[in-house]
């Protein structure tokens, strides 16, 4: 019987980094979340719908077990985020979070499915490459993305509150 270590601390680390992301973005006004960010000029808005293509697409891979998913992992990661941007930047912020909510949802039963075997074994979702294991694949989309992106924009973020609340 395949063991769950490995696939119970994926569910803590996602939960953990969905935390620490909601907690440095809570209480901001909805002109914060729509100004432009040190991040390329995205909003927090643009992150919020890129990370969650990427975690759509990390369910995707889960359900379907086949590596592949959209058209857009054919283009370099560039192209393929300018082209999130444009497919998400006209929703509104209410819908943006919304499918967030939805799709975290949805992550969490879909991470539950999977076993310790199923995150080490790239075999199990062809044709995904050996130089890959699907927990690799699976962080890069959740937690560590998310943290990647919260770092990034944490000067911003403390510049961003101590204009709004200068005795902070």
């Amino acid at each position: 019987m395949a063991g769950n270590e490995h696939s119970a601390e994926l569910l803590d680390l996602v939960r953990q980094e969905w935390s620490a992301w909601d907690a440095r973005i809570a209480g901001l006004s909805t002109e914060i979340v729509s100004r432009p960010t040190n991040a390329a000029g995205w909003t927090i808005k643009d992150i919020n719908a890129h990370l969650t293509w990427f975690e759509r697409e990390t369910i995707e891979l889960i359900r379907s077990r086949e590596f592949g998913g959209s058209e857009l992992w054919l283009l370099g990661a560039k192209e393929r985020n300018a082209a999130i941007l444009l497919e998400s930047r006209e929703r509104s912020l209410d819908d943006v979070r919304r499918e967030s909510a939805t799709t975290r949802i949805l992550l969490l039963a879909a991470l539950a499915t999977l076993n310790d075997d199923d995150l080490r074994d790239h075999r199990r979702f062809p044709p995904m490459p050996g130089e890959f294991t699907p927990l690799q694949i699976i962080e890069d989309n959740t937690w560590i993305h998310y943290e990647a992106h919260r770092e990034r924009l944490e000067p911003w973020l403390i510049e961003q509150r101590r204009a709004t609340n200068p005795s902070e």
